[in-house]
């Protein structure tokens, strides 16, 4: 059998266009020069971890965030991601989570069923905590001062809510931040609440503490079991 090296282009007019569509398994080490930007339009089929679901996002001054009909049985758990800042800022200014069940037009859920901590951490080397064993439906959390900074988000976080919609289990949460005091100061936050209602729960509120919001930016992502 004999090898073709070299072919004489003599008596060859034309070549017929080469088309690298059917090229496979090229060895990087042949591959040179500068290589075209990749677009990323048509992918698909690539998986994520989180599934955008919905949000809210308003820059005036409001009294809540409210996202009804965002957990649902097509997932077991959430991330929420939070950004927002208070209109007034004192001592005591808090975040407050309330639980929504009714789906799309659902109303506040009742009862006297939390069990929450949250412990701070501030930048002048202050911590301390505040809790509450079966307090009320609410949740307040992110900082225990919250300033109302115009150019910075006094609140800055993640929330992950486990298991909102089974209702034959209790829901769980828990959430790290980053938060600016009333005094200035960066707090690092971290806390957990339980729901001892099995309740289905469907959406929730997020309100402050004798104060409105503003710049509120949430959203909400599902959480791929596989």
């Amino acid at each position: 059998r004999m090898a073709l090296t070299t072919v004489r282009s003599t008596g060859i007019s034309s070549l017929p266009a080469i088309s690298a569509a059917n090229l496979t398994s090229i060895p990087a080490a042949n591959i040179t020069g500068t290589l075209p930007a990749i677009s990323g339009a048509n992918l698909t089929g690539l998986s994520s971890d989180f599934e955008y679901i919905n949000g809210f996002a308003n820059a005036s001054e409001h009294t809540d965030v409210t996202i009804d009909n965002c957990f649902t049985s097509t997932y077991h758990n959430y991330l929420v991601m939070i950004n927002c800042t208070v209109i007034n800022g004192a001592n005591g200014r808090r975040l407050v989570w309330t639980f929504r069940n009714g789906g799309a037009s659902g109303s506040d859920f009742s009862g006297d069923n939390t069990h929450f901590i949250s412990n701070y951490h501030d930048s002048n080397n202050n911590t301390g905590y505040y809790a509450d064993e079966g307090g009320g439906s609410t949740w307040q959390f992110g900082g225990t001062a919250l300033g109302n900074a115009s150019n910075n988000y006094t609140y800055s976080g993640m929330m992950y809510v486990f298991g909102p919609n089974e209702g034959s289990f209790k829901t769980n949460l828990m959430h790290v931040a980053s938060s600016t005091n009333w005094s200035g100061y960066n707090q690092v936050i971290t806390g957990s609440c339980r729901m001892d209602d099995v309740s289905a729960l469907t959406g929730f509120k997020i309100t402050a503490n004798s104060d409105n919001l503003k710049h509120s930016n949430i959203r909400v992502y599902g959480m791929r079991d596989s």
